[in-house]
């Protein structure tokens, strides 16, 4: 009797334990792309080509004020991965040139909902000038 009611309080405390946050380790992965647009001084689109070497940066969690947990650079067709995370919230984003920006920069930023174990998340492209 003693063993069944250890084995009752112990059996949902295992179970509660193994779940997975947000972060690295899992079988799901984010993909996407970044391309650059370059518009004259009428505004207009002149040229547009994918970002090669471009930094990519990932946050685990709900909290997109937080320090990024990891970057990736992107290839040479301006696409990019993260691989292996859990289940659960992320924000990706790079940076773009800003004119009205004090530093010069402006991050541009997708949030997304991973809710299946082995899911694929493919982004909309990253537009940056």
């Amino acid at each position: 009797m003693k063993w069944l009611k250890l084995y009752l309080i112990v059996l949902p405390v295992l179970f509660t334990a193994c779940k997975n946050d947000a972060g690295e380790g899992g079988k799901a992965s984010v993909q996407g792309d970044v391309f650059v647009k370059e518009y004259d001084i009428l505004g207009e689109l002149t040229n547009e080509y994918p970002a090669e070497e471009e930094r990519v940066y990932i946050i685990y969690g709900d909290d997109s004020s937080k320090f990024y947990d990891d970057w990736v650079r992107t290839s040479y067709d301006g696409s990019f991965l993260f691989d292996y995370l859990y289940e659960g919230d992320y924000h990706v984003f790079t940076y773009t040139n800003c004119d009205t920006c004090a530093s010069g920069k402006q991050a541009l930023m997708q949030s997304i909902t991973i809710s299946d174990k082995d899911e694929v998340v493919v982004l909309p492209s990253f537009e940056i000038n």
